[in-house]
């Protein structure tokens, strides 16, 4: 992948961990997938419904190893480590986007605590 294209979906994980993204439920399902799945960092599964009726947490991290793969055309993988500047806590990701129409959507993200 092209560094260019890395710093796009660099830019979309930095989009959706943005509160003022977080905590609009208008926001927060333009960014979302029809069909979403979470895997959270604590092994809890959610959906598109679950982010958009209970809200998403405010999270404070910085982003780092990031990179990303093309799955197909219109699927790109990506991978990071966050570090939550809160709680200290560490946690490898990896989110699924998928082009739909001209807009890239996550399909599916997980979070796993690093021991």
């Amino acid at each position: 992948m092209e560094e260019k294209e890395l710093q796009t979906f660099l830019a979309l994980e930095h989009t959706h961990i943005r509160d003022d993204v977080r905590h609009d439920t208008n926001l927060l399902s333009d960014i979302l997938s029809d069909d979403f799945v979470e895997i959270g960092k604590s092994g809890a599964i959610f959906n598109k419904a679950d982010c958009l009726e209970t809200g998403v947490s405010t999270i404070d991290v910085t982003i780092t190893e990031f990179d990303a793969r093309f799955l197909a055309q219109n699927l790109v993988q990506t991978f990071y480590h966050s570090a939550d500047n809160v709680s200290q806590k560490n946690v490898r990701r990896t989110t699924i986007w998928r082009l739909e129409g001209e807009t890239w959507r996550m399909l599916y993200h997980q979070g796993s605590i690093v021991l």
